[in-house]
This record gives structure tokens, C-alpha cells and sequence, in this order.
């Protein structure tokens, strides 16, 4: 009788992220042991490799420590904004909290130029500067009522 494979050799299994930026969304699928900075320089790879050299206004560097990534306020509404993900150099995907699936923000900063045990927090800048644009569902009637809405204030 042939034996079954024991379920303890299966790999993990791996987590699918979409990274959105602008119009924008890369998919990747990820193991939760990849650490976020091997992630960061496959999401560039993902971007030069499609020939992207701009993302909105912004121009896609070609160093990964530039990428931030940021978790949205409320999964079910990504249109709340956006939190920057604050990590260390060994963080892991599942240690970042990154589910199957996962939506994650990311933006392009240069390498901050304060002194290495300075700290610097600007939290405005942190929580603003997303630049993600969810598509959404227009409904073309209540556009037509507001055009009519209009159109009648201004016969009054």
C-alpha cells in the first residue's frame, strides 16, 4: 500500500499582497519567512521589469530603501487612509502582519539625511502622501439626478 506524504513536509503556505500605489497594484505572492526587505527589492524588480519609471508624479528609485509601506486604517475600507508600517532590518512578512490576502500601500521617500540616533517624527508626513486611488463604482442614475438636481436650483 503506497504511503501518503506526511502534511508536516508541505511548505507554508505563501500570502498573496497587493502593494498599490497611485492606479497602480502589484501583485506578489510571498512566504511569511521572507523577510520585508527582500520584498521590497522584488516589488522594484516587478516595477522595472514591466518598464514602470514613474508611479503617479513620482519616479520608481532604484535603491528598496526608499519604499515605505503602509497598512490601511480599516481593511474593509482602504479609503480611510493609510498607516505607515514601522519594522526592523529582519522583519518578516507574517511578522508584519501581512494576511492572504493583504493590501499594502507603499510610497517612494529618500534616505533621511538626520544623524543615525536622532530621532525624527513627523506624523502628519507618516499618515498623508499615500498617493492610492481606489476604483470605485459610479452609478450613472444618481449622476443624471444630480445634473437634474442642478439644473432645477438653477431655474429657481
Amino acid at each position: 500500500m503506497p504511503q501518503l506524504p506526511e502534511q508536516n513536509n508541505r511548505p507554508p503556505p505563501g500570502v498573496t499582497v497587493m502593494f498599490k500605489k497611485y492606479k497602480t497594484t502589484i501583485l506578489l505572492c510571498l512566504q511569511p519567512d521572507e523577510k520585508l526587505s527582500a520584498v521590497k527589492k522584488e516589488l522594484l524588480e516587478a516595477l522595472k521589469s514591466r518598464g514602470v519609471n514613474h508611479l503617479g508624479n513620482d519616479i520608481v528609485p532604484g535603491d528598496p530603501a526608499e519604499l515605505e509601506f503602509g497598512l490601511p486604517k480599516d481593511r474593509s475600507d482602504l479609503e480611510k487612509g493609510w498607516t505607515l508600517l514601522r519594522t526592523e532590518p529582519d522583519t518578516t512578512v507574517q511578522d508584519a502582519g501581512f494576511t492572504d490576502p493583504s493590501f499594502v500601500a507603499f510610497r517612494f521617500r529618500k534616505p533621511s539625511t538626520s544623524e543615525p540616533n536622532e530621532t525624527v517624527m513627523d506624523l502628519d508626513q507618516d499618515e498623508a502622501n499615500w498617493d492610492v486611488i481606489i476604483p470605485g463604482f459610479i452609478d450613472e442614475a444618481s449622476d443624471d439626478e444630480a445634473v437634474e438636481d442642478d439644473e432645477a436650483g438653477a431655474n429657481v
